[in-house]
């Protein structure tokens, strides 16, 4: 996507720092945090004591979202280190056509069908139980973001990546993406590219009907960590959208050492990108695999391309050197599994420290006369 550089060098010297972005935010936070505090609302909503941590928030279904936590609940941010008139998700870029779609939604398919297959997949889902205030002891099922998690590992999809920390935003505004090495330094280079963007989206949830045109989906925690570091949200985008057309954006000018800085103080003992025994395989296997399974064939057809016919699709597969594999074949070997265990052992703890739990009444309510 090409760069619009359309600021002049004065209207760049005029614009806030990364930073004087972030600390807009906290102190808006802030405010939010004391506002409520001398409310009659007080202690019903999340404090800056409570970021990095996340509540179960039951879903129509049954399951659970861990839903990041944050005073500023409803205040979506994305950092960009610089800015493109035309912002759109990685699936519908211009580059990508209808046969390289299909492919992405071939990996997504085969995605969710190795984390079906990992063990730790059914302990993050299965394993939290809480003893409730009448004393009986509540399983909570949580349901497993499939999409963002898709999103989050380098599958090209219709969802922008949004966190609800301004810092995480900040950092990827202050950041180059090297796709060889899979890895995030600190632009330095502020002479070809003197500014960039942040962005604010705000959604606030609603109930029922509603709720099925609402762009904003939770990804926190994951049996894969990384969403969860990032306080990670998606927001589903239309084909042909523009994302600088429903966001609130502010530019500002790029500075090396705060660029570093902020680097440094987000991502420090890689935060981030937590070391994963799966990244190397979504990125090997899947992000840049061409060998699928035809389980995952069979699902992004009946998805997302049902009125195509077997012809066309296995084409569009052929065209990018995609094979189908005619029996599905096992992701993970006896070892892995094993492996996958030891790293559950690690996991829950972070998981289950993290976990903010709160109870509400759902039953009858009974008015007394005075």
């Amino acid at each position: 996507m090409e760069t619009i550089n359309r600021l002049t060098p004065k209207e760049i010297a005029k614009l806030p720092t990364l930073l004087d972005i972030v600390n807009h935010y906290l102190e808006g936070e802030k405010a939010i945090e004391e506002r409520v505090n001398n409310s009659r609302y007080a202690g019903l909503f999340p404090t800056r004591a409570h970021k990095g941590m996340f509540e179960p928030i039951m879903m129509e279904d049954g399951t659970h979202i861990l839903m990041p936590l944050s005073p500023a609940q409803h205040s979506y941010y994305r950092g960009e280190s610089s800015y493109h008139e035309d912002c759109r998700p990685s699936l519908y870029r211009k580059d990508m056509d209808e046969e390289k779609m299909f492919v992405e939604r071939v990996k997504r398919c085969e995605m969710e069908r190795m984390m079906l297959e990992y063990p730790v997949t059914n302990l993050f889902a299965n394993s939290v139980c809480a003893k409730a205030p009448d004393g009986n002891w509540v399983q909570i099922p949580f349901r497993v973001g499939f999409d963002g998690m898709a999103q989050h590992y380098g599958i090209k999809t219709e969802f922008m990546d949004l966190t609800l920390n301004p810092y995480t935003a900040a950092f990827f505004a202050a950041t180059t993406y090297d796709a060889d090495t899979d890895t995030y330094s600190p632009l330095t280079d502020i002479d070809q590219n003197s500014y960039g963007v942040f962005y604010l989206y705000n959604e606030i949830p609603l109930p029922g009907e509603a709720a099925k045109h609402q762009r904003i989906d939770v990804v926190g925690m994951q049996p894969l960590s990384r969403p969860g570091r990032q306080s990670a949200y998606v927001c589903k985008m239309r084909q042909g959208e523009n994302f600088n057309n429903i966001a609130q954006k502010t530019f500002f000018r790029h500075d090396t050492t705060i660029n570093q800085l902020i680097v440094e103080r987000v991502n420090k003992g890689n935060a981030l990108f937590p070391d994963e025994l799966l990244n190397q395989k979504i990125r090997d296997q899947i992000v840049n695999g061409k060998l699928f399974s035809r389980w995952a064939y069979n699902e992004a057809k009946k998805r997302y391309a049902s009125s195509k016919s077997d012809e066309t699709l296995i084409g569009y597969l052929t065209q990018n050197n995609i094979t189908i594999c005619s029996d599905n074949f096992s992701w993970f070997r006896e070892a892995e599994k094993k492996d996958a265990m030891e790293y559950w052992e690690t996991y829950q703890q972070e998981l289950f420290s993290k976990i903010h739990l709160r109870w509400t009444y759902q039953g009858p309510v009974v008015v007394e006369n005075e």
